[in-house]
């Protein structure tokens, strides 16, 4: 008997993951926004920020934008 593919472990699920993790945890943006922002205030500009996660790297494609945006420090 073989068991059924469950949402997390079916062969959509990392194809649907952003999408449907933005949708489902309210805010998520705004958490990310409110990081980037307090990374960008704290870490020196040759900091390093280890990530650990088990996501799709939402997180990391909102931090690449934000210190895209952000001015340089003197």
């Amino acid at each position: 008997m073989v068991a059924a593919a469950s949402a997390v472990s079916g062969p959509d699920a990392a194809s649907g993951y952003a999408e449907r993790t933005a949708r489902l945890v309210p805010g998520l943006s705004d958490l990310h926004r409110m990081v980037a922002l307090l990374l960008a205030e704290r870490v020196p500009e040759d900091g390093r920020v280890l990530v650990l996660g088990a996501g799709g790297g939402l997180e990391l494609k909102a931090f690449r934008g934000a210190a895209a945006l952000a001015p340089r420090r003197r």
